[in-house]
Formats: structure tokens, C-alpha cells, sequence
């Protein structure tokens, strides 16, 4: 719906971008833009922010230089989707990118790893179950949970399971990895801390302001490459890690709480949730971190067109493979892609175009191409 109406406003603008009248229209536009978006509140700020060891200058920071995002305003996606120079199709890509993925609808039973098992399952976006089962004594983290629509933007595949007390299994742990609304969902957090009112939250430096403010509880907030165990399952371990990446939830909080990545150590496996991310120095901090490697990584791949546009803050699926060969991760699973329409990259396209790169460097088997309800057991 938003970009319909950007395109009928456009086509009403003046033609000359330098004109008094331009500019003035772009002003006008920046108005709608806010209202579209959904960005038209503001949000409590945490006061405790300032003494993060990442909050510097009047904001949080990447470890790279990130000027580039923070420069970033509703200007810029206007420009982007106005007058923005438009990618060529991915390597890869065909006309069956075109339509999104197929879903498939599971059971309780399917989020339910055998003994022994870790079970990881995508829900669709960034959204992700995993589960563990040693000698009969089960864990369930879920991280960026979002179940619905996101301001405008529908889902162009359905939530593989409904979310119930009798679909879902006890959720002990949520992650969630930096305040952007289609990884942090207050409804959907809401809902699963109803269902399941010991579950823990973990969230980054700097949100538990509005984090309240919506009536969440239970909330765990760490800095950068702090960790803990989860409270539900013994000798499992979160890790707190940095992304290349920005946050945003109101008009007044552009980069006033943290992003992150996450680890998690999950019965003697080593698994990599990288959130969203552009590429930096922060994979190679990783690595040295972790020099055995990961078992596994939840690796975002969509959202990466136009370059010019996404390159600061997404990764693309050449990227991501680079990435994932850093970590010494043994197999990649790709999200962020084929759920909504973030970018101008076609529903399937990140996926062919990550298929292309992996066919390409001879390592087919290193990555799992998955549709929404597929799960991977490690």
C-alpha cells in the first residue's frame, strides 16, 4: 500500500529536484512517510543507556564506523523510493523468485527435538524455534518472534503454527535482538509471555524503558560479549554479541538502544543468530571469540536491494557466506528473506542468489535452503 501511494505522490511533484517547491513537497512527504510508517510516537528512552560501555556521543555505536546509518532519515527512504537507482537481478535469480515461498503448517510435535536432538525450526522472518531434549529434560528458546503484520506490510507467507497453548510447547527463554519492528513485536512478545509467564526476555542495552511501557516482564539485559545460562536449562548459555546495525521504534529513539547477535550454547552445540546485520569487523571479533566455530548459523540474507541503500546495515548472501566462513560455521540457515517486503529484492531471490554462491565456491552442503516450517536437527 505505502509504495502506491509514494508512486502517485511522485508522479505530483515537481520536476526539478533544486525548486523551492520541490523541496517543500519532499517536507510534505517526509510527513506522510512518518505517518505510514508507523513512526508517529515517541518511546521512553532508558536512562540507564548513557552508562552502557557502547553509548558514546549521544548514541549507541558499531564497532566500525557507521555514520553512514546514523546519517539515515525518513529523507533517505523517500529518496530510495522515489528516485533511487534500481538493482540488477541477483546472480542466481529467475522468474520463480518472483512468488514466495511455500509454507509448511506444523504440529506441537514438529517444535519437539528427539532425545538428544537440538531442533532448530523457522517460522518465517527472523523468527526461529529451537528446541532441546537431553534425557527427557526439554528447552525452547524463541528468538525474534513477530506473528503478524508489520504496520503496512502483510506476510507473503503464512505463520507455520498457530500460536495457542495447545500448538505451542512451554517457551522458556525469548530473544530478542535490537528494536526494529519486525524483529521486536510487542504484541507477539506479549502473547508468549502469557502463555508462558516464566519465560525469560532477553533483550539489548538500552530498551527496558519502553520495553515496561508495554508491559513486559522478566526482563534480561546484557551488553556486548557478556553472557549467562538460560535460568530453565542448566548448563546452556546465551551470549551477548555485536551486529553492524542500528535501531529505531519511535520518532525520537534513532539509535537509543543497542542491536546485538546472539550465541547460544544449547546441549554441546555452539549456534550463531546473527540478527540483522551489514558486514564489519565484528565477524573476525566473533571468530577469534569462538575458534572452534558454530555447529550452526542463522544467517540473514534478505533485504539486501538496492546496495546503495542496504549495504551499511544488511548483509547480501555473498556476504553471508563470507560471514558464515569467518565463524567456521558448518551450516548456514538463512532468514530475514521471503516474508515481507523489505527491499526491492524479489521474494525467492535472496535464496537463489545464496544457492548460486554456495553452488559457485563448491559447498553446496554447507548451507540448508529452507521454506517457512522447515527445521534443521543438529
Amino acid at each position: 500500500m505505502a509504495l502506491n501511494v509514494f508512486r502517485l505522490i511522485r508522479s505530483a511533484l515537481p520536476a526539478s529536484p533544486g525548486s523551492r517547491l520541490f523541496r517543500s513537497a519532499l517536507a510534505a512527504l517526509i510527513a506522510i512517510t512518518a505517518v505510514l510508517s508507523g513512526a508517529t510516537a515517541c518511546v521512553s528512552l532508558d536512562p540507564d543507556r548513557i552508562n552502557s560501555p557502547h553509548y558514546r556521543d549521544g548514541r549507541y555505536r558499531n564497532i566500525d564506523p557507521d555514520d553512514a546509518i546514523a546519517d539515515k532519515h525518513f529523507g533517505s527512504v523517500l529518496y530510495w523510493k522515489l528516485f533511487g537507482e534500481v538493482d540488477p537481478p541477483a546472480p542466481g535469480s529467475g522468474p520463480g523468485d518472483d512468488q514466495p515461498p511455500e509454507t509448511t503448517q506444523l504440529s506441537r510435535a514438529d517444535l519437539l527435538a528427539d532425545p538428544g536432538q537440538v531442533r532448530i525450526v523457522w517460522l518465517g522472518h527472523s523468527t526461529v524455534w529451537i528446541a532441546s531434549n537431553r534425557n527427557g529434560e526439554r528447552f525452547h528458546l524463541i528468538c525474534d518472534p513477530v506473528f503478524d503484520t508489520i504496520l503496512s506490510q502483510s506476510r507473503m507467507t503464512p505463520l507455520p503454527i498457530a500460536i495457542t497453548a495447545r500448538d505451542l510447547p512451554p517457551v522458556h527463554a525469548i530473544a530478542v535482538s535490537h528494536p526494529h519492528l519486525d524483529h521486536m513485536d510487542f504484541d507477539s512478545l506479549r502473547t508468549l509471555q502469557e502463555l508462558n509467564p516464566d519465560a525469560a526476555l532477553y533483550v539489548p542495552s538500552g530498551t527496558r524503558a519502553f520495553a515496561e511501557d508495554e508491559e513486559l516482564r522478566n526482563l534480561r539485559i546484557l551488553e556486548w560479549w557478556e553472557s549467562e545460562a538460560f535460568a530453565a536449562a542448566g548448563a546452556n548459555r546465551i551470549h551477548y554479541l555485536p551486529a553492524h546495525h542500528w535501531s529505531r521504534m519511535g520518532v525520537n529513539d534513532m539509535m537509543q538502544s543497542h542491536w546485538l547477535s546472539f550465541a547460544f550454547e544449547i546441549d554441546g552445540r555452539l549456534i550463531y543468530f546473527a540478527g540483522d546485520t551489514g558486514f564489519s569487523s565484528h565477524f573476525q571479533k566473533i571468530a577469534a571469540r569462538f575458534p572452534s566455530g558454530f555447529d550452526a548459523a542463522l544467517m540473514p540474507i534478505g533485504a539486501f536491494k538496492p546496495r546503495w541503500f542496504m549495504k551499511h546495515a544488511h548483509i547480501d548472501p555473498q556476504q553471508a557466506y563470507e560471514a558464515s566462513r569467518l565463524l567456521k560455521v558448518r551450516k548456514i540457515l538463512p532468514v530475514h528473506w521471503g516474508t515481507f517486503g523489505l527491499g526491492d529484492d524479489r521474494p525467492r531471490e535472496p535464496a537463489s542468489f545464496l544457492r548460486k554462491v554456495l553452488d559457485d565456491a563448491g559447498e553446496s552442503d554447507r548451507g540448508y535452503i529452507w521454506q517457512p516450517g522447515g527445521h534443521f536437527d543438529l
